[in-house]
């Protein structure tokens, strides 16, 4: 059980605004959160560009990270990375973060049991 939707908002909302890496007394993301490798490389290239100092995140700024690595590159390209992230920018709002959060980690806990 994944819900692409919630990730995808969430993927926008984090490159918008990675400072909500951070709040780690509200949310605890990791790529344990994710299922496919492609959510998963995604989310670690957001994760390490905001640790490395970005403080607004683009689509070619994940692709430029994930080309050190061959096969996170390969998996971003298969999947047309790119345009995956444009329409999860324009599509999320940084004010629904929250509940796409709640509704990812719902539906890990369902998956688990």
């Amino acid at each position: 059980m994944v819900d692409k939707n919630s990730i995808l908002q969430l993927f926008g909302s984090l490159m918008k605004r990675p400072q909500f890496l951070s709040e780690t007394d509200k949310y605890q993301l990791s790529l344990d959160d994710f299922y496919y490798k492609f959510d998963k490389y995604i989310f670690a290239a957001i994760e390490n560009l905001y640790r490395g100092g970005a403080n607004r995140i683009q689509p070619i700024d994940v692709e430029n990270y994930l080309q050190s690595n061959g096969a996170a590159s390969v998996i971003f390209k298969q999947n047309n990375g790119i345009e995956y992230l444009q329409d999860a920018e324009y599509l999320s709002e940084t004010q629904n973060f929250e509940f796409y959060y709640k509704r990812l980690k719902k539906i890990n806990l369902l998956t688990k049991l």
